[in-house]
């Protein structure tokens, strides 16, 4: 290609600059001075071709010739043969007219070479066996030369060898033949890192590989999806869910979780539920709060992992809070002198937790004139219970109410306790039991002596209380069973029953076996005594308090005139219901090392300390302890302590002693003033050692009611 023929009126123009640029390519930049003022230039090339300077005539190939502005001070040219030696001739046009052609400048064009390095590829996850991978084409490819043009792709796979693999067996190669810019990798297994390189090819070969992309994971067979959960039965604090189970996969489902919130996009009170049993459909969810909305979701869980949440439930709303329920079947479980044990099933909360109780009660049906307390209330056998203790001798009415957030429950039902009606032991028996037999424990009631005589079998024990009878049995098993001693007995059965047995039984039982003793002894039976007043069975027989000091005025009048020591009636009102009996000194059952006389039988005592101070009546000298001894100032005490110098040191309950596996253990009743071994006060249940001096009280300078503890050796 030639342009317009020129008239030539300048000289030759400067040789150009010609630069090979990969691949078959050339870059031509022409010289002029800046005062020449060129407008134009004009450029001609072609194969390289020798030439005559002699001869007129331009033999060779035919010229390519082109017109450009000054402004082009480099002009590239491209798809010349490579490894061609190619000439490069230059004329410039000044305003006096355009130059000759230059001299020809040689330079041959470089041939091509491979893709460039591409830049790492772009993997995206679709699914557990498949990856899709992007990359951008190399520049090279842009090029129209047939041998710059990319014609294929290669795909190269990695992953870390896996059990009984090889490292070179760990890669496989995709080759990529479309004009494209992704491919979708298949046949990849999940739970393994896969990275990803690509590499270019053209005519000259193949390109460097790119770097490797990050380690990539397929998504491992996790459950699908489940469907939204269903809600029905929505109480106060609770929901059943319901759920389909995911499709059968060779990855069993391990588990179900559960989640719920109050907020409607999920962005606070959320609570997750885990490890649910694969075998449910269906679950109560517990912890949901009265009058609140909630929404739930539910996903699996298989040894790969977690599924995706399921779609949000239908909203379901737990209904509102209220005050408890009314407590019913309130009753007295426990009934004594003065003392009872109410117990009620537990209510219902109605939404929000209990936070107290209400009792009261009256002495009329009509509930006039009601007295209101809180009680302390125990659960306790699946019962709530209250002890109400210092009761009179009255008929009472008792009715309690349950509390919570809300407000209080209505009172419940009446439930009538008669405490002016007392059983023959000192036990006050409720109107529902005297309406029903007792039948609880003792036909065939044996004791055994330590000596081996069998007394007589004590078939029946009847006392008769105003107009029940109360019959002790075994209804089951159907056969006669033999107690060593009352401690086992209380092993055998309930607290109830075995401490009516203690109360109305045992005073007459005692008394049949020791006339069985001291008739297999060959006891001389005692002289007749004389014909005095009766008294109750369970009175307590104290021995006579010992004289006051006399004044130091009247020493000799009292030791030249003896004074006779006082007598005491047997029968005492506040003696009743005390089971535990002080026999008079017997000098022919002393023991060495004590000034006190030990009770047959009794392997346990306490004796008064020496330095007491005289207080009243109620100071036995010597407790003996056998099974269980309740002590205090309580008429249903079994061993009743009192002072006239301090009335209120002892409460009417105070402590109780039992005798457990040939070792004594002492526990306050939750005593005003406290029980202290050693002077240190107890807060628990607490072992006795031979020799612990026990203070019922405050210790004090001139104490009262200070106890040895002794052991029988």
């Amino acid at each position: 290609m030639e342009l317009d023929m020129v008239p030539v009126s300048l000289p030759k123009a400067a040789v150009p600059i010609v630069l090979p640029v990969p691949p078959g390519g050339v870059k031509v930049l022409p010289r002029w001075a800046a005062e020449d003022e060129v407008s134009k230039w004009r450029l001609r090339y072609r194969p390289h071709a020798k030439e005559d300077p002699t001869s007129e005539f331009d033999e060779g190939a035919a010229w390519v010739e082109l017109e450009l502005r000054n402004f082009t001070r480099e002009l590239p040219l491209s798809n010349l043969d490579a490894g061609l030696l190619h000439d490069f001739k230059v004329a410039i046009q000044t305003p006096e007219g355009w130059s000759d052609w230059s001299v020809a400048a040689q330079c041959e064009a470089p041939p091509p070479h491979p893709p460039g390095k591409l830049a790492t590829l772009l993997p995206r996850v679709l699914d557990g066996s498949s990856v899709k991978v992007r990359w951008t084409p190399p520049i090279d490819s842009t090029s129209v030369a047939p041998g710059l043009k990319v014609q294929r792709y290669k795909i190269l796979v990695t992953w870390a060898p896996r059990p009984g693999e090889d490292d070179v067996s760990c890669s496989r190669e995709i080759e990529v033949v479309d004009e494209t810019e992704s491919h979708v990798i298949t046949d990849l297994e999940s739970l393994t890192d896969y990275t990803f390189q690509i590499a270019a090819e053209n005519a000259a070969g193949w390109g460097e590989l790119s770097d490797p992309t990050v380690p990539v994971q397929t998504m491992p067979p996790v459950p699908t999806t489940l469907n939204q959960p269903t809600l029905r039965r929505a109480t106060h604090h609770s929901a059943v869910i319901q759920w389909q189970h995911p499709p059968f996969s060779e990855a069993p489902v391990m588990s179900f979780r559960f989640r719920h919130t109050s907020s409607a996009d999920w962005s606070s009170d959320v609570v997750e539920i885990h490890d649910v049993s694969p075998a449910l459909s269906q679950y109560v969810i517990q912890g949901l709060k009265p009058g609140h909305v909630y929404i739930f979701q539910v996903r699996a869980v298989n040894k790969y992992g977690m599924g995706i949440w399921s779609d949000s439930s239908i909203p379901i709303r737990t209904m509102d809070g209220a005050t408890p329920s009314t407590i019913e079947d309130l009753q007295a479980s426990e009934i004594y002198k003065s003392f009872i044990r109410l117990q009620w099933r537990p209510v219902d909360e109605n939404g929000y937790p209990i936070t107290g109780y209400r009792l009261r009660y009256a002495h009329t049906e009509d509930m006039a004139d009601p007295v209101e307390a809180v009680p302390a209330v125990v659960r306790d056998n699946g019962f709530d219970t209250c002890d109400i203790r210092h009761l009179r001798k009255l008929k009472y009415h008792f009715q309690v109410a349950a509390i919570n957030h809300l407000g209080m429950a209505e009172w419940s039902e009446l439930a009538v306790v008669d405490m002016s009606r007392d059983s023959p032991g000192g036990l006050a028996v409720s109107p529902k039991l005297r309406e029903v037999k007792m039948i609880s424990l003792a036909e065939g009631l044996q004791c055994e002596l330590r000596s081996g005589e069998r007394l007589k079998t004590v078939n029946t024990v009847k006392e008769r209380a105003h107009d029940s009878v109360i019959c002790w049995k075994f209804l089951s098993p159907q056969r006669t069973r033999a107690f060593n001693s009352f401690q086992y007995l209380k092993k055998g059965v309930g607290e109830g029953v075995y401490t009516q047995i203690f109360t109305a039984v045992r005073p007459g039982l005692l008394g049949q076996i020791r006339e069985k003793r001291q008739k297999l002894e060959g006891n001389m039976a005692p002289p007749p005594a004389p014909k005095k007043r009766a008294r109750p069975a369970n009175t307590c027989r104290l021995p006579p308090p010992e004289p006051l000091p006399a004044p130091r005025k009247a020493a000799s009048a009292a030791s030249a005139t003896p004074r006779k020591a006082p007598q005491f009636a047997a029968s005492r009102q506040s003696c009743m219901a005390a089971t535990q009996f002080f026999d008079p000194a017997d000098n022919a059952h002393a023991e060495e090392g004590g000034s006190c006389l030990w009770k047959n039988g009794c392997m346990a005592r306490m004796r008064r300390h020496e330095r007491c101070i005289y207080g009243g009546r109620m100071q036995p000298s010597v407790i003996s302890l056998v099974d269980r001894v309740l002590i205090g100032r309580g008429e249903a005490c079994d061993v009743i302590l009192d002072s006239s110098l301090t009335p209120q040191m002892i409460s009417r309950s105070h402590a109780v002693v039992t005798v457990e596996d040939h070792s004594c253990m002492i526990e306050d009743q939750g005593s005003l003033n406290g029980v202290h071994i050693n002077g240190t006060r107890i807060c628990s249940k607490q072992a006795l050692k031979h020799g612990d001096i026990v203070t019922f009280g405050v210790p004090s300078p001139q104490p009262e009611f200070d106890y040895i503890f002794e052991m029988r050796s």
